[in-house]
């Protein structure tokens, strides 16, 4: 088997999609940005140079094409939903509905951010069953903990679009003169009620989740659990206008929490609202992998436990009892 690239496949494989990040550029090349390990300014960060990998789905291009398949379905979907400030029509645009929730969990499972999760849960795994069983020493120096980890992701996308299914959706309209940023990991899960209560860890399946996207420097999509909050939306459609910018500096907070390396911002005009929200970044250090003294283990997602004053959604008290 040739093991070389053929002449068709791209290199430079984006985790983030092009078309996306061109929804925050003014002049569809470049974005401004932050790199967060060293909260450097970036001015002119390149579209094309940024949020990808060498071959990072794979050398033979097939899950590259796939993905660029895709990313032409979305940019249309999505460049309607920004012209138009609505969501696709339901029942008439399930199709488009459901390609929008295909857009949000690949989001999720195909980042680089993704990735490093998969590699230190896989090389841990490894090296806490070696403890207790004997293991080739040559071959599991052999191993490439590093190849195309999102792969093992993507058998859970059937299982996470049933759950993103069952939330409402909602579009959240930035009236203010402070921009969404949005990130190299740009899909964000949260949980307000379990962050106020000091819950712990959360995922799609438990009640009060929240999936938030910034579209672009004035739209966020956002699916939540309309059985523990309540929103009021504008003229009885799925959206809500955002007036007060201290509730844009708060999004924006999580969307930098969420972040793996780089935030990117439409243009300077935007960087005081940006600026504050990365100098007072922490980096966490979340261990995914749980070890014990047999050869069982446990395994553990990060979930972000900051609390952050998202007005615009009430607590049901129905859901609090």
């Amino acid at each position: 088997m040739n093991n070389t690239a053929n002449n068709n496949t791209k290199e430079n494989q984006h985790y983030v999609p092009q078309f996306y990040l061109k929804k925050f550029s003014d002049n569809d090349k470049c974005v401004p940005g932050y790199e967060l390990n060293s909260k450097k300014y970036i001015p002119d960060i390149s579209i094309n140079k940024t949020a990808k990998e060498s071959y990072y789905y794979g050398i033979d291009g097939t899950i590259e094409n796939w993905f660029m398949e895709l990313e032409g379905a979305w940019a249309t979907i999505i460049g309607n939903i920004i012209d138009t400030k609505e969501l696709p029509d339901l029942p008439v645009k399930v199709d488009d509905y459901f390609m929008l929730l295909l857009f949000l969990v690949l989001s999720d499972v195909r980042t680089l951010k993704m990735g490093k999760t998969v590699n230190e849960i896989r090389k841990k795994s490894f090296e806490h069953v070696s403890q207790f069983t004997e293991i080739d020493n040559e071959y599991f120096s052999r191993l490439d903990f590093n190849k195309h980890p999102n792969l093992f992701m993507f058998a859970t996308m059937e299982d996470n679009f049933n759950d993103l299914a069952k939330l409402h959706p909602l579009l959240l309209l930035n009236d203010t003169n402070c921009d969404f940023c949005t990130s190299d990991n740009p899909c964000i899960k949260y949980n307000q009620f379990f962050a106020s209560k000091e819950l712990g860890y959360y995922g799609l399946k438990h009640g009060g989740i929240q999936i938030f996207i910034p579209l672009s420097p004035k739209i966020c999509l956002c699916l939540y659990d309309d059985f523990a909050y309540d929103v009021p939306t504008k003229d009885n459609k799925e959206r809500v206008e955002i007036k007060n910018p201290e509730q844009i500096i708060e999004l924006n907070k999580l969307i930098v929490r969420n972040a793996n390396r780089m935030i990117y911002f439409r243009n300077e005009t935007n960087i005081n609202c940006i600026h504050d929200i990365v100098s007072a970044h922490k980096r966490t250090d979340f261990k995914h992998f749980i070890s014990s003294k047999i050869p069982v283990f446990g395994i553990q997602m990060e979930s972000i436990n900051d609390h952050y004053k998202l007005d615009l959604f009430s607590v049901l008290k129905s859901f609090e009892k």
